[in-house]
């Protein structure tokens, strides 16, 4: 199946935003990488080749909204080592319980959604609905 015009709108949009739309010989070369080798031309890339290329592409654009809610994920993620949310990890260092974490921002959290699924403004409400948690649990303690 061949690659759609809203693919190549897609991909041209994305070499945009990442200023690489300019750079002819780096497009070519990229092409030619995600047809291994068959073709140099977006037009002429086929369906899976063009949605693996977005899909990548994608995945380089800098995402501000997430990259500014890392210290709040940070905060949160302190808070679950307090509460010994933890798992071992590497050289017997313990880790994040990423799985209890996001089970309990799920089941409890405001929006009932996954830690990383908050965008940046809706962040700081979870960060105090953790503290509170964490509040409560070292109250116990």
């Amino acid at each position: 199946m061949k690659i759609t015009v809203k693919q190549i709108g897609k991909i041209h949009a994305v070499l945009g935003q990442l200023g690489l739309a300019g750079d002819k010989e780096y497009k070519a070369n990229l092409i030619k990488t995600y047809s291994y080798g068959r073709v140099s031309s977006t037009k002429d890339l086929t369906f899976d080749e063009g949605k693996r290329l977005i899909s990548d592409l994608v995945g380089l654009v800098p995402q501000p909204d997430y990259e500014r809610g890392a210290k709040m994920r940070k905060a949160i993620f302190a808070m679950a080592h307090r509460m010994r949310w933890e798992v071992p990890g590497a050289n017997g260092e313990a880790k994040v319980d990423i799985e209890r974490l996001n089970n309990w921002c799920v089941q409890s959290s405001y929006l009932h959604k996954k830690l990383d699924d908050y965008k940046y403004n809706e962040l700081p409400k979870l960060v105090s609905q953790v503290e509170k948690v964490q509040s409560d649990f070292l109250k116990k303690i």
